[in-house]
């Protein structure tokens, strides 16, 4: 009905600059909406083989530190504005262990307005048995500076 083309007229609206990124400023016509959408998206995303070290695709990341067997820094193009953010993580080691992914602690820890560390485990054996995940995901939510 209405309400699905005005969503995709606005999606389409939103969609801008010469590559194609969507605009941040840009997410909403109104001023306190686009308060209210800009909290609601995720400000960096990674998704990265850390056997290999290599990112499969990513928003907001500038690179990836391999500083030990699944010990990795993510870190981000564009910094958070406090070190209070939300971090999400998940791992998969496609049949080889069921990997899992976490962040190593709170923000004297791992968590930076530049930078977030995570550990991956194996939960199948020993909690203490780091390993590298094939599959790891991570979604950062909070304020961008």
């Amino acid at each position: 009905g209405t309400n699905r083309k005005t969503v995709a007229s606005r999606i389409k609206t939103y969609v801008g600059g010469d590559d194609g990124d969507t605009v941040m400023d840009n997410l909403s016509v109104s001023g306190t909406e686009a308060d209210n959408v800009k909290d609601r998206v995720a400000k960096a995303w990674i998704l990265f083989d850390m056997g290999g070290a290599s990112i499969t695709d990513d928003f907001n990341v500038g690179s990836i530190t391999d500083n030990a067997v699944g010990n990795f820094t993510i870190t981000f193009s564009n910094n958070m504005d406090t070190n209070t953010y939300s971090s999400l993580c998940s791992g998969d080691g496609y049949g080889s262990y069921p990997g899992f992914c976490a962040n190593i602690g709170s923000t004297d820890r791992g968590q930076t307005t530049s930078a977030v560390t995570i550990n991956s485990v194996n939960p199948a054996g020993d909690a203490s048995t780091v390993a590298d995940a094939a599959a790891c995901s991570i979604i950062i939510f909070g304020d961008d500076a």
